[in-house]
């Protein structure tokens, strides 16, 4: 992965300007109780790099690289100016705010892979940030420093034999990021005949995530038993807001009734020349905090002088280097104040006690085969106690389940990238997921479950209409009772047999109509030579199974057989090779006369022929006189 400052140089002549960014809900009702999800426990960050008068030189750099990476498409490495080190001892910024260069898990004399971690920590509460990109890693162990040890990928440490006290370690580290946009955007500012200067409006690169050998669970509380004391009371705005429900009538009169207690909002204002220790002490309470998930002590220096409890207003915090100097710029930061004291919910969410709820949702895709795959909203891997993984890295996104008290059809979509190491386009074409069940719960991230089935569970359905793009697919999920509604209970009259062949309403055992076969030359995409002796037209609308080969397991439909070639409906999703071998079964047209000569199974025929006393079918009754 290429290193962005390897090529163009971010000096302090550029603005940078970082947001971090958490995914926490907040869960309220009526009064002061709330009740917040957090669903990430690691956040997403972005950088807005600017400058207003930048060299010709500098925009061709820009450009080149953009052209490097191919816009979005290529990540790279990116070193953050305000937070890209860390070291073996403790760097204290104030009484219970500190981090501190790790590895984990703890070491123990048995296990020797560890993952190289940066922990944050303020108050009760600690934020584990697996680094994937450390550079000049120094590592202590018990104090001592070791070398006994090789750096592999994403962050993993190796030792030669296992240690057995704890590991410290100093490293300084780099954010893999992508450009969040496909081009680069400049303009003209000054232009004579020395030189030509532009401006930068704003290149942003966007992190991404990496999956690490290991993610320590964080340490997530409601309260952060610390107090917010960074001095942002200059300017600040305290705005107290009633809920108050008013009824209007239509003869002017009106019910007013208040909901909740009053409501305390404070908007901080603009920090300047944040110094670097400052940021890294606001960093701390931001990353424990997840945004707006944890509650602080707040001084209301401004207007009381008394101490609220107080959260974060928001799930991102935004701030500026500016560029003249190594200073911080932080502006936008708002606090929600309980003046009352705040309720605390308990049990009001997803039926899970707590005022702070570290959750996801986990999906199990179990197949008729037998083959069951696991994914979830996390932002990590989600692993039960039992020993079920549920990937994060090709996360599903579920849409809000519709459910009907009427007889109406409730159902839920599931919304993911395609992946060659979990579901294809190939394998969704061919069916394999047709009557598969889909099984979605919820989960403490921090206190995980056996198996799925002891989770909560949020809906348990099956595969319906499945649609496809190049990169993504749309998976129905149907509940049982709406996929029951879906089918076709009407019975027509036809001439046509309404039975599968070898069910158990036709009961032809297929047994002597099974043939184990191999191909010996391919004539096309869809037809192919088979060996063995079948009679010619025995395959006609039957079906072959791949039993080796690329689309081993793979199920198609035959259109016909004749002198050992085989024509399917459609071709494979992979190539046939010569030398695969299938499972071909004999097929049925679905007539009469098959049914009854070919297979003597007429007792069992599933239509009505138009002849004898047998009923005349759609067909018949809607024929036209025939000419004599």
């Amino acid at each position: 992965m290429v290193d962005i400052a390897s090529i163009i140089p971010l000096n302090e002549s550029f603005d940078i300007q970082t947001s971090i960014t958490f995914n926490t809900t907040v869960l309220t009702d009526d009064s002061t109780a709330e009740q917040r999800v957090v669903n990430w426990q690691s956040p997403l960050r972005t950088f807005d790099i600017r400058k207003k008068l930048a060299k010709k030189s500098e925009i061709d750099d820009f450009i080149a690289f953009n052209n490097l990476t191919s816009g979005s498409e290529l990540s790279f490495l990116y070193k953050d100016p305000s937070d890209y080190s860390a070291t073996d001892a403790e760097e204290v910024y104030s009484s219970g705010i500190y981090t501190q260069g790790i590895l984990l898990p703890v070491a123990n004399g048995v296990r020797s892979e560890f993952q190289v971690i940066k922990h944050y920590t303020c108050g009760d509460n600690s934020h584990f940030r697996p680094i994937t990109q450390p550079s000049g890693l120094v590592i202590k162990s018990g104090g001592v420093t070791v070398t006994n040890w090789t750096l592999g990928v994403n962050g993993k440490v190796t030792f030669d034999a296992p240690p057995t006290l704890g590991l410290t370690a100093s490293f300084i580290f780099s954010v893999p990021v992508r450009f969040q946009e496909d081009e680069v955007n400049f303009r003209l500012t000054s232009h004579n005949e020395a030189r030509s200067l532009y401006e930068i409006p704003g290149l942003i690169l966007k992190e991404i995530r990496e999956i690490p050998f290991y993610y320590p669970v964080d340490e997530i509380y409601s309260d952060l038993s610390i107090a917010f004391d960074i001095d942002f009371y200059f300017a600040s705005t305290e705005t107290p807001r009633a809920n108050t429900e008013i009824i209007e009538l239509s003869s002017g009169f009106e019910k007013r009734n208040q909901r909740a207690d009053q409501l305390w909002m404070s908007q901080l204002g603009t920090k300047n020349k944040l110094p670097q220790s400052k940021l890294a002490k606001l960093l701390c309470f931001w990353l424990c905090a997840k945004g707006q998930g944890s509650r602080f002590d707040y001084l209301d220096n401004q207007y009381s002088g008394s101490t609220y409890p107080a959260r974060f207003n928001g799930n991102t915090l935004t701030y500026l280097r500016q560029s003249t100097q190594d200073l911080y710029q932080v502006s936008g930061l708002q606090l929600r104040q309980f003046k009352s004291g705040v309720v605390l919910q308990e049990g009001n969410g997803y039926g899970i006690t707590g005022s702070v709820l570290p959750i996801a949702r986990i999906c199990q895709i179990a197949r008729p085969d037998g083959v069951s795959l696991g994914f979830t909203t996390c932002d990590r891997d989600i692993v039960l106690s039992g020993g079920e993984r549920y990937k994060a890295n090709t996360a599903f996104d579920p849409t809000a389940k519709e459910a009907n008290a009427d007889l109406s059809v409730d159902n839920q979509e599931i919304k993911s990238i395609l992946n060659s190491d979990d579901i294809t386009d190939a394998d969704l074409r061919a069916g394999v997921y047709s009557d598969a069940v889909i099984t979605i719960g919820i989960v403490r991230y921090n206190s995980l479950p056996p198996s799925i089935s002891d989770s909560i569970i949020e809906q348990v359905g099956v595969v319906g209409e499945i649609t496809t793009t190049d990169t993504y697919y749309v998976m129905e999920n149907l509940s049982k009772p709406a996929a029951l509604l879906r089918q076709n209970a009407s019975v027509k009259t036809s001439p046509i047999c309404r039975y599968r062949f070898g069910d158990n309403k036709c009961t032809k055992n297929l047994t002597a109509l099974t043939f184990n076969v191999e191909i010996t030359a391919i004539k096309s995409e869809r037809q192919f030579e088979i060996d063995g002796s079948i009679a010619n037209g025995l395959l006609d609308f039957g079906e072959i199974t791949f039993s080796s080969g690329d689309n081993d397991g793979i199920t198609m439909g035959v259109l016909g057989y004749n002198t050992n070639i085989i024509e399917l409906f459609l071709a494979p999703p992979k190539p046939a090779q010569v030398g695969d071998t299938l499972i071909a079964i004999a097929g049925c047209n679905k007539t009469w006369t098959v049914c009854n000569s070919t297979y003597s199974n007429g007792i069992n025929f599933g239509g009505e022929p138009s002849f004898g006393n047998f009923m005349p079918g759609n067909d018949f009754l809607l024929h036209g006189p025939k000419s004599s």
